[in-house]
C-alpha cells in the first residue's frame, strides 16, 4: 500500500543513500531514499499486510521467493520499497534493498495510478509488476491485475497480461 510520505528530508551535503536507510532501525516504518532524499512514510494498514501475506504465499506456491515490504536499490541514492517483491532466486537474508536483477516481480497494493516507480522497475528489466486493488467494501477481496514487460522502441513498458482474482490465483497458483 503506497502511503503519502510522512517525512521527507532533504539531501544530506553528500546525499542520502541506500546503505545509511538499511541501518536505520526497524520500526515498521518504510525508508526510502529517492535521488539522495529520505522518506518516511507510515507502515501499511493491517488489511494491506494480510493482503502482501497472502501474495508471499501465492508466490512461493509457484516457487518464487517473496518477502513483504522490501526493496529494491537501483543505485547508492536511489532505494524504494514495494508490498512485495518475488525474487528469481533466495533473497540475501538480513537485507532491505536488492538488486534489480534479482527481482522477478514487484508488487504493489491499493497503489496509485501511475505508480512512481514504473519506470524505474521498467527500466531495471523487472519482467512484471503486479497491481493488486482491494475491494472497497470486502478489503481481503482483491483484483490482481498483472503487466509484463515489453519492448517498445520509446522503450520498455508494462503490459496488462492478465487480471485475476487473488482468491483465484490462491486456489489455481501463479502460472495459471
Amino acid at each position: 500500500m503506497r502511503a503519502s510520505p510522512l517525512l521527507t528530508v532533504g539531501r544530506a551535503p553528500a546525499g542520502w543513500t541506500v546503505a545509511y536507510a538499511e541501518s536505520l532501525p526497524v520500526t515498521g516504518y518504510r525508508y526510502e531514499v529517492c535521488d539522495g532524499a529520505l522518506s518516511l512514510s507510515p507502515p501499511p494498514p493491517s488489511w494491506a499486510d494480510r493482503l502482501a501475506e497472502r501474495l508471499v504465499k501465492v508466490f512461493e506456491a509457484g516457487l518464487w521467493p517473496a518477502l513483504a515490504g522490501a526493496g529494491i536499490a537501483f543505485g547508492p541514492r536511489t532505494g524504494v520499497v514495494a508490498d512485495v517483491l518475488a525474487f528469481l532466486s533466495p533473497p540475501v537474508a538480513g537485507r532491505l534493498f536488492h538488486r534489480p536483477a534479482s527481482v522477478a516481480a514487484v508488487v504493489r497494493i491499493g497503489a496509485v495510478d501511475p505508480d512512481p516507480h514504473l519506470l524505474r522497475y521498467a527500466r531495471a528489466g523487472i519482467a512484471e509488476f503486479w497491481r493488486v486493488d482491494p475491494d472497497p467494501v470486502d478489503r481481503a477481496a482483491a483484483t490482481v491485475t498483472v503487466h509484463r514487460l515489453a519492448a517498445r522502441p520509446e522503450g520498455p513498458v508494462y503490459l496488462v497480461e492478465r487480471v485475476r482474482g487473488l482468491a483465484d490465483l490462491e486456489r489455481d497458483g501463479v502460472g495459471a
